[in-house]
């Protein structure tokens, strides 16, 4: 391959990118690197998808191939994000809904998903991390259901900022969780995962106020 077009080449299918201690203001960041050209060094993704708020102010998946030479920018929905190559395998992640950018540049076509709240990667994480994504999901599909009959307001998460929802996200489950008369040894683990975000989220000057209820939410 010559020297040019392999530099041109992505050095990573995928990468995460957190905020630096101290750093609040900081956003969580997710970079996906669609490519002509297979490297074969790393997980080389073929195809991205996203959950989208589209122009009808429905939710919608965009899959996202390379070249891309339609919509550059988009509002990303609370839910998963999709990676797949070219022999089928998947790699999985969750945001709590941000922006998403998309630039072509030669042999690339870069995904960026910026957010206020955490981007979990679900693929080779812990039982914990899939726990509280199903029980998010869970929470999410009850209060949507609620809503149903009002179509403008069935993307209503779309518009929420991440972080916001991230937190209300966090309050319901802890309880719903203190809630139980009998938990489960993974509720219990569950459980502590939640506190440690909020204490994480406290000593970061995030948490300052009450969080914010789904009913907060809906309610106005």
């Amino acid at each position: 391959m010559p020297e040019d077009k392999e530099k041109d080449l992505p050095q990573i299918g995928y990468q995460f990118h957190y905020p630096e201690i101290g750093h609040a203001d900081d956003k969580f960041r997710l970079d996906i690197y669609l490519s002509s050209e297979l490297t074969e060094l790393h997980f080389d993704v073929l195809r991205a998808t996203f959950l989208i708020r589209s122009p009808r102010n429905t939710v919608t998946n965009l899959k996202v191939l390379h070249p891309w030479k339609f919509e550059e920018n988009a509002r990303v929905c609370p839910g998963p994000v999709i990676m797949e190559d070219r022999i089928g395998k998947k790699e999985e992640a969750f945001s709590f809904g941000g922006q998403l950018k998309i630039d072509l540049k030669g042999s690339t076509t870069t995904c960026s998903l910026v957010s206020t709240a955490p981007i979990l990667h679900l693929t080779g994480g812990t039982k914990i991390d899939e726990l509280f994504v199903e029980e998010v999901e869970i929470l999410l599909a009850q209060e949507r259901a609620k809503i149903a009959d009002s179509k403008s307001d069935y993307d209503m998460f779309c518009l929420i900022d991440p972080l916001n929802l991230y937190i209300a996200c966090l309050d319901g489950l802890k309880k719903k969780i203190q809630g139980f008369k009998h938990g489960d040894e993974h509720y219990h683990d569950l459980l502590g995962y939640v506190e440690t975000q909020e204490h994480r989220l406290e000593a970061a000057g995030l948490l300052k106020e009450t969080p914010k209820t789904f009913e907060d939410f809906v309610n106005g």
